[in-house]
């Protein structure tokens, strides 16, 4: 039996008790079964059943129109738990906008080569990294090969065949499983990736993005708003984490990470710190989206995969509107609480006003229909969140 069952079984019970009971003694019966029915509409838990879903409605529609998407209410009550935040780096905590600073062919290959072959592989991928690597080869006029067979190869970059030749476009780990050094001069910030043809290297890319405007205001928020810890979780190498973390200000960072690494890294802070929030934008952030308490996705930027796995998508891809979701979950959880309060509060008062003969009929009624207005009335406050 459901306690919702046994509760109303209860009062059945009482007000049968309260109707037959006292006149078997003597006491006048019209008064007696009065008193039952105003204990029946007392007891009716209008407010009470009102009290969460009214509230959650409200902040959702009220984030809905500040442009956060947040699905459900089970999403809105483990964000208000949430102790630790980690940040995916590319198009997360910067803005996702790389561009080529410099091309760094080796020993018998041109500045053309490399950006041809990747290039041509990069065509079939719509990372950032592979964004900016086309569009410089267009930029220059660099004629574009087709590529066939290529595969993308999430935490490490994408291959695939030009001409009849490998290409390997990627990090240091790809290369190293394909039997590409990686012995090639070049000591300019920014992001290294080297492309290899046919087993050989044929030169090195550095790409450089930016931080997000306004992204240190929001984990100075996040911190005001009870945050406890700010980790970055990035595929990048360390160099790179590092300078973004700095500019930032992040609590901690880890680079050079593949999806289950994220996926891992998550337990580790959720261990270390509490329910924790991963905020990200692509596939190689799904694994750790879906491992956190609360996924949230960039979601212009978004992947569909990490939109589809995250509870909660921003969808103007602004920083600053997290900390407003956080206050907006976290204010959701005291309304709903308070309304369970003062809906308790009131049915106590008037069901010993029932049973002493206090309340009257109309009393009841009244008290019914005034605790729900006060509980819907008190969840469409958050409409006006900020």
């Amino acid at each position: 039996m459901s306690p919702r069952t046994l509760a109303w079984l209860s009062v059945i019970v009482a007000a049968l008790a309260i109707a037959i009971v006292p006149p078997l003694f003597g006491a006048p019966a019209l008064t007696w079964v009065y008193r039952a029915l105003v204990l029946l509409v007392v007891s009716c838990p209008c407010a009470l059943v009102i009290s969460t879903p009214v509230s959650i409605v409200a902040a959702v529609s009220a984030a809905a129109s500040r442009g956060v998407l947040i699905k459900g209410g089970a999403a809105l009550e483990r964000l208000a738990a949430v102790r630790v935040l980690a940040f995916d780096k590319t198009g997360t905590l910067t803005a996702g906008e790389l561009a080529v600073a410099a091309v760094t062919p080796a020993a018998g290959f041109t500045r053309a080569d490399v950006l041809a072959a990747a290039a041509a592989v990069d065509a079939h991928s719509s990372h950032p990294v592979a964004v900016a690597v086309v569009a410089q080869a267009r930029h220059d006029g660099v004629a574009v090969p087709l590529a066939r067979g290529v595969r993308a190869r999430p935490g490490l970059g994408v291959d695939g065949r030009v001409d009849g030749r490998e290409v390997v476009v990627g990090n240091a780990r790809l290369m190293a499983l394909h039997g590409v050094s990686t012995a090639v001069p070049d000591d300019r910030p920014g992001a290294r990736v080297f492309v290899g043809v046919a087993g050989r290297l044929a030169g090195a890319l550095s790409l450089v993005d930016r931080p997000r405007a306004h992204a240190r205001d929001a984990l100075d928020l996040l911190r005001r708003a009870g945050i406890r810890r700010v980790a970055m979780l990035t595929g990048d190498e360390a160099g790179v984490a590092r300078h973004v973390a700095a500019e930032v200000g992040v609590d901690e960072f880890q680079a050079a990470l593949l999806p289950d690494q994220k996926y891992a890294a998550i337990g580790a802070l959720r261990d270390a710190w509490g329910p924790v929030a991963m905020v990200g934008d692509g596939v190689n952030d799904a694994p750790a989206l879906a491992a956190a308490d609360v996924g949230i996705a960039m979601g212009a930027v978004g992947s569909d995969v990490a939109i589809e796995t995250a509870d909660v998508a921003l969808m103007s891809d602004e920083l600053l509107k997290l900390p407003f979701a956080l206050r907006l979950a976290r204010a959701t959880l005291r309304n709903v609480k308070t309304n369970v309060a003062v809906s308790i509060a009131l049915k106590a008062v008037f069901l010993v006003a029932a049973v002493t003969g206090t309340a009257t009929l109309w009393m009841a009624v009244l008290a019914d229909t005034g605790a729900s207005v006060i509980v819907v009335a008190n969840a469409l406050r958050l409409l006006r969140a900020r």
